[in-house]
């Protein structure tokens, strides 16, 4: 599958996910939510009205939106600042709360259908396949790379002129590619289910000790763990995920955005995700839900952290501060992230430039 497709669905599932939080809360207090739409305008099509809500799809297939009543100030008691200051901010961090839970779904989705991993990880594993021989990253300008090798290529076989050789363990591949330099050697390898054969000449980089072709190896089983079992993990993954990316903003503040991914660099990753199974691609999904959830908490205009800041500022669902200061500071806020995720995104091309 294209990874731009894939990178749309996953984004479309974890947005409209996060506004799916926000529609079931501000429902559940009585408030009125006059539309939800699929994707982000120009409206593309009116799909249908349920319990007052009219849901659209729209052209841009980005994410989702939902448009609730009220929010910017009525006397109506169906609306969003007519209510109680703790309906209000519950009804703001429903969305951060829904990605939390999403991810706990994709992650004991991932582990109940299968995954990538050391099976001495996973004691009660209900099956693990055979340890296998992969390649979880390519350098760019390598043999490797110029010989059409990919991330999540499993190794069934290499070949040279002293016959046919099944490496168990990264070493014995690395082993193999070492005592062949400047020599043709076919690896067999499984993508997509079909095996395909690809030829490649180990070469010595400039510095380097032996002969390499440029590529990252592991070793790695199938695992599906039961049900329950994977519920359990799940939930301690995105726990442990969503204390480690809180841990890690004070990094990010103090190193830049070098390291940051923007949308090219993620809709790399969830291909290379997808080539490693379904099961590492929902894993990928969980995990960039949870981030989701980390940057929406940050008190930052335009996020759901910065609205639930100016919230505890108003007054009987009335803002104390005036309606043209926070217009503008939403609008400058908005400006800023548009300016970094173009800054990241050029770092992303410049990368795989």
């Amino acid at each position: 599958m294209p990874t731009i497709i894939l990178f749309i669905i996953a984004l479309l599932v974890l947005v409209v996910g996060h506004e799916l939080g926000h529609f079931f809360a501000a429902k559940s207090f009585g408030i009125t939510v006059e539309e939800f739409g699929i994707g982000y305008p120009p409206r593309a099509k009116k799909l249908f009205r349920w319990k007052g809500t009219l849901f659209t799809l729209n052209w841009l297939p980005f994410g989702g939106f939902v448009k609730i009543f009220g929010e910017e100030g009525h006397e109506s008691p169906s609306s969003f600042s007519h209510q109680k200051l703790w309906k209000r901010l519950v009804v703001i961090v429903a969305g951060v709360a829904a990605n939390i839970v999403l991810g706990v779904i994709l992650y004991t989705a991932s582990f109940s259908i299968g995954f990538l991993g050391n099976p001495s990880d996973f004691p009660q594993s209900v099956s693990a396949s055979p340890m296998q021989v992969l390649f979880t990253d390519v350098h760019a300008d390598t043999p490797a790379f110029s010989a059409g090798l990919l991330a999540g290529d499993t190794v069934v076989s290499v070949a040279g002129t002293d016959g046919v050789y099944v490496p168990t363990t990264a070493t014995e591949f690395s082993q193999y590619v070492q005592k062949h330099e400047n020599q043709s050697v076919t690896v067999t390898v499984l993508r997509g289910g079909e095996e395909g054969e690809i030829v490649v000449v180990p070469q010595k980089a400039d510095g380097a000790a032996s002969a390499s072709i440029g590529v990252t190896i592991a070793e790695a089983a199938h695992i599906r763990l039961p049900f329950f079992t994977a519920l359990s993990l799940g939930f301690r993954t995105t726990m442990q995920e969503f204390v480690g990316i809180f841990s890690s903003l004070g990094m990010l503040f103090s190193g830049g955005l070098g390291n940051v991914a923007g949308p090219v660099g993620i809709a790399g990753i969830a291909g290379v995700a997808y080539a490693f199974g379904f099961g590492s691609f929902l894993s990928f999904m969980a995990l960039i839900s949870v981030n989701l959830a980390v940057i929406n908490l940050l008190p930052f205009p335009a996020l759901d952290g910065g609205r639930f800041i100016l919230e505890c500022f108003s007054k009987n669902g009335v803002s104390r501060i005036p309606e043209k200061v926070i217009g503008a500071v939403n609008k400058l806020g908005f400006m800023a992230l548009i300016l970094i995720m173009v800054y990241v995104t050029y770092k992303d091309i410049v990368k795989i430039g």
